[in-house]
């Protein structure tokens, strides 16, 4: 069966721009199917042929430069037509408008990128990447995909990507998007690390985002003072499952641990030394990081007092976790009976220990850093606030340091100016 293919041009009318210029599109026909295309070439309507679908004469130099790029056009599209032919005995117009925009098999795409690495990190859930990372970056490649949509592409060439893409991507997350400060700036971090990984499997010969530059705004993080832990501490709880929570959530307090790493502590991860202290030793399932904590005295006794209590997920558990949802719940409640207005979270245990526990009590932030299995200094430094306390007794201990080393031997009197 003889193949039937052509090429033909006509204006958008409805898309008509502030000059008067209406887009000029293309719409490709082989062997019944249809597939159209932009050809990124705005005109005038008067210079326009309705009945041959083509510029009225060449007459003068605008036309003839027209005139010569719908040709090229034209004959980079019959190329392609040509070579999926020759191999490929099934050939559809959106094959030969895929393969003219780039998006044939020769060149990878950047869904085509993200999937890849979607697809790396799959085969690492279990061993140093969680099924939450993976969640998190299906939400990420949505959220790409809807702004492709509003942008009428179905994808793009990494060989067209560059710098402006990935500005206008994080404008529109910030407006339209509805994204926070944060979120974006994560978002444009993953689209980062798809680009390198492109480049390191010889897709692109350069990252095309690398001089877009921006920043996260992260929040100041909440935690509990002394007085307010010991408030938690002291309250009578009259349900066996509140005081649980209660005390599950002060274990945080004073070991950093997330959520996540608290219900999956078992007892084989704690360690004793022949000189009779306790370790924390295990991994942290958000990032794969290992870390470890000495105990401190109320830790160690918070986890005698839950050896063999029921409720738990099997015996080598160390404590009763339930939900987190249901967990949260519980210890907002607790807060309101203790008079504590701050809308509390499992998560905020953990800044606790980062900040009134360990910074505040003059804790090295490196040691502090790696008990919470932090890979960077930086992230330490958003955890642990510096507080006020912390200032004023790091001052007062400075002073003492200082003592009497240096004295002013200029008189203490008021100076008068010279006008005096």
């Amino acid at each position: 069966m003889k193949s039937t293919f052509k090429v033909l041009f006509y204006l958008k009318k409805d898309k008509i721009s502030k000059d008067g210029k209406v887009p000029v599109m293309g719409r490709i026909t082989v062997n019944g199917t249809q597939a159209g295309f932009s050809c990124k070439l705005n005109i005038d309507p008067a210079l326009w042929d309705e009945k041959t679908n083509y510029l009225k004469s060449q007459r003068n130099t605008l036309s003839r430069e027209i005139h010569q790029m719908l040709e090229n056009i034209k004959a980079q599209i019959a190329k392609h037509y040509q070579s999926i032919s020759d191999r490929d005995a099934y050939v559809t117009a959106n094959k030969v408008k895929n393969a003219y925009h780039g998006f044939g098999d020769r060149y990878k795409t950047l869904i085509a990128a993200f999937d890849y690495h979607l697809d790396t990190i799959k085969a690492r859930i279990g061993h140093d990447r969680t099924l939450r990372t993976y969640d998190k970056l299906m939400g990420e490649r949505r959220c790409l995909m809807r702004y492709l949509v509003l942008k009428k592409l179905e994808d793009v060439t990494l060989k067209e990507l560059d710098v402006t893409f990935i500005e206008r991507y994080y404008a529109w997350m910030l407006s339209d998007g509805h994204c926070g400060k944060t979120t974006a700036f994560k978002r444009t971090q993953t689209l980062k690390c798809v680009l390198y990984v492109a480049v390191e499997q010889g897709w692109i010969d350069r990252h095309p985002f690398l001089a877009f530059k921006c920043a996260p705004d992260y929040k100041p993080r909440m935690f509990l003072s002394d007085e307010e832990i010991q408030r938690l501490m002291n309250i009578e709880l009259r349900y066996h499952r509140q005081r649980a929570v209660r005390d599950m959530f002060i274990f945080c307090c004073f070991t950093g641990l997330a959520y996540i790493d608290l219900k999956n502590l078992t007892y084989d991860h704690i360690v004793t030394t022949p000189t009779g202290e306790q370790y924390i030793y295990n991994r942290r399932q958000k990032t794969g990081t290992p870390y470890h904590i000495m105990l401190l005295p109320i830790a160690q006794e918070l986890i005698e007092r839950y050896r063999g209590y029921p409720g738990k997920i099997d015996e080598t558990r160390v404590f009763p976790v339930k939900d987190r949802k249901s967990m949260c719940t519980t210890i907002k409640r607790i807060a309101q009976k203790c008079g504590i207005t701050k809308n509390l979270s499992t998560h905020i245990g953990r800044h606790t220990f980062g900040t009134t526990v360990t910074l505040e009590k003059g804790v090295p932030i490196e040691t502090v850093s790696e008990m919470l299995g932090h890979k960077q200094i930086t992230t330490t430094q958003i955890y642990a606030k510096l507080t006020a306390n912390k200032m004023k007794e790091d001052v007062r201990l400075l002073t003492q340091r200082i003592g009497n080393l240096y004295e002013l031997t200029q008189p203490t009197t008021r100076l008068l100016s010279k006008e005096a």
